[in-house]
């Protein structure tokens, strides 16, 4: 039985708030940080958050915002705004929109608690209900006045890690991707980092991310991985198959038929390799963003997890009425989560349909803008003899570093061994395969440019 809860408000602070942005100085510091702590849904009174939001826009534009401006834009609420300035001082306005920010978070936690108490009254399964309640109950509340930061206090940090760099090994300041010029690309995959992994259909987008995940495991770090389309039984017989170098078809059929007596040496040796490893599997399909992050805070409470993977993103829900907005708040969620986590996030993103026979860029990946902006890095993964089995690159992928935030982009050769799911470090030989075969391309589009076609 709910009892009747009176929404705290206060109707007179909501109005010192407005007259003293109206009648205040603008720029003053009052006025600034009062117009950046609240929203319009902060006010009780619906005619208080509209004419907020006006005061915001006319600030925003660097236009005049006093009464007689915002009167202009709202001449329905010329009385009552007249009152209003009548009535009321407009001194202090920090103070009244401090208090009208607590009455709006108290409001918000109310609706929070009454949803989570409907909630539980469900015949929802306890799990179920369980999660639910946690993406329900929760408050988002920044905290007053510790949000700035100030630089001459992060120069010990700094120098420590500068040093923390200068002793790391080679180039690497993160976590190595196992993959020489990769790493030396990329510096290493660093905390705060969301790396976006795309690629076309069976180009094998998740062998590489799986390739990054066993190179951290090697590395003794733990792991969540987020598999959204495989089952966790079938991720760990990936795993198995390359950790033991061992093809993948043979463990389908539990080595029937094999004729290398060292197979089964190579699968025991895969399993116990993996069996210590420490990666925790989340396979649930279609988890929406808020999902995937409480249940990457819980993981990484419990378990300390050093990296993240998502494969993939198209198949997670985002917020929004557009496809594009879904993927907006899907890539700021997980960068925020990696920064939150201070751990590298390893995405995975499809190709448009269009686009899976050819050579892909970053705009032929499903919500290429989105990825764009909020990836440190997008790296886009391509197999030439899968379109064409009678490529000279034969054993031989690309991986196009093609959006790095703080270095260089490029493309770098790997040796692909698709049948036990690993892309390893191309030898002198693969590389020079790999630079007269684009050297011959670049001469041919050359001699197609000169010819007009």
């Amino acid at each position: 039985m709910s009892v009747p809860v009176s929404l705290p408000h206060n109707a007179e602070a909501e109005q010192e708030v407005l007259v003293g942005l109206m009648v205040g100085k603008p720029g003053s510091l009052a006025v600034i940080e009062s117009l950046e702590m609240l929203e319009g849904d902060d006010f009780f009174e619906p005619a208080h958050g509209e004419i907020f939001e006006v005061i915001r826009q006319l600030a925003d534009a660097g236009r005049v915002a006093d009464s007689v401006a915002v009167a202009n834009v709202l001449p329905a609420r010329t009385g009552y705004i007249g009152e209003m300035v009548s009535n009321c001082s407009g001194v202090n306005v920090k103070v009244y929109a401090g208090i009208v920010k607590q009455k709006s978070l108290e409001r918000k936690l109310i609706a929070m608690l009454e949803e989570g108490l409907s909630l539980m009254q469900t015949q929802t399964p306890h799990e179920e209900k369980i999660q639910q309640l946690g993406e329900v109950v929760k408050l988002d509340i920044a905290e007053q006045g510790d949000w700035l930061v100030d630089s001459r206090e992060i120069a010990m940090s700094f120098v420590e890690e500068i040093d923390a760099r200068f002793n790391s090994a080679g180039d690497i300041v993160g976590l190595s991707t196992g993959i020489t010029l990769l790493d030396k690309k990329l510096g290493g995959l660093r905390g705060g980092q969301l790396i976006t992994i795309g690629g076309a259909t069976k180009m094998g987008k998740t062998a590489l991310a799986l390739n990054f995940t066993q190179a951290f495991l090697s590395q003794g770090k733990a792991g969540l991985f987020f598999s959204l389309e495989m089952s966790s039984e079938e991720l760990f017989e990936r795993r198995v198959a390359y950790e033991g170098r061992l093809d993948s078809n043979l463990l389908r059929v539990g080595l029937k038929g094999s004729k290398d007596q060292g197979d089964w040496s190579k699968f025991n040796h895969g399993v116990e390799k993996v069996r210590q490893q420490k990666l925790f599997v989340d396979q649930t399909p279609s988890l929406h963003i808020n999902q995937i992050k409480t249940r990457a805070r819980i993981a990484h409470r419990k378990h300390q997890i050093d990296f993240l993977v998502v494969d993939y993103i198209g198949l997670a829900v985002g917020d929004g009425d557009r496809a594009d907005l879904q993927m907006g708040s899907i890539t700021k969620g997980l960068k925020h989560l990696a920064k939150e986590l201070d751990i590298p996030v390893i995405a995975l993103a499809q190709l448009r349909k269009d686009s899976q026979v050819s050579r892909p860029t970053i705009q032929d990946i499903y919500g290429s803008a989105a990825i764009a902006q909020d990836s440190d890095a997008v790296l886009l993964i391509y197999r030439d003899e899968a379109h064409n089995e009678k490529s000279p690159l034969q054993g031989i992928a690309e991986i196009n570093v093609a959006v790095q935030r703080s270095g260089k982009t490029g493309t770098v050769p790997v040796v692909a061994n698709m049948s036990c799911y690993r892309f390893d470090n191309a030898d002198h030989s693969a590389i020079a395969i790999y630079e007269d075969e684009m050297e011959k391309r670049k001469g041919n589009n050359q001699k197609k440019t000169a010819r007009g076609f």
